[in-house]
């Protein structure tokens, strides 16, 4: 049941911020400028739904690039549900997400300055892949 409803509300975000805002943002402006625009909409949109700021910001944000980049490459909204379904289900899987499918169950709760370390990481992650998909990536649409 997670993974169904995983997927579906991975699926209602992409077709809202890269199948319809990043495509209507994108046809008066440069793709970047509408890579980082969905990207800042999707955070604020997780932040109204109880996503304390920082975490919108090192993981929601930076994961919006990431997705906005894929999808502007390729103008592939399955390649770009596929990356962010994948990325939430190694989120339940890994406990960064503690729920009914977590493998590895986080001993309590870990210290504020981990949690900040583990962010900055996922952070980090996020932006090494999109920068690098952004600059060498195989280009089939102008960005």
């Amino acid at each position: 049941m997670v993974l169904a409803l995983t997927f579906f509300v991975n699926a209602s975000e992409e077709l809202a911020y890269r199948g319809y805002l990043f495509v209507r943002v994108a046809r008066n402006v440069s793709g970047l400028f509408a890579i980082l625009t969905t990207s800042i909409v999707f955070c604020l949109y997780h932040v109204q739904s109880g996503v304390p700021w920082f975490s919108a910001l090192a993981g929601v944000l930076t994961c919006g690039v990431l997705y906005g980049v894929i999808f502007a490459r390729w103008r592939s909204l399955p390649a770009t549900l596929g990356f962010h379904w994948g990325n939430n289900l190694a989120q339940h899987l890994l406990g960064l997400r503690v729920g009914p499918m977590t493998l590895v169950e986080p001993a309590g709760v870990p210290s504020n300055r981990a949690a900040a370390a583990i962010l900055i990481g996922v952070a980090s992650v996020n932006l090494l892949m999109a920068t690098g998909l952004f600059f060498w990536g195989k280009k089939t649409a102008a960005v």
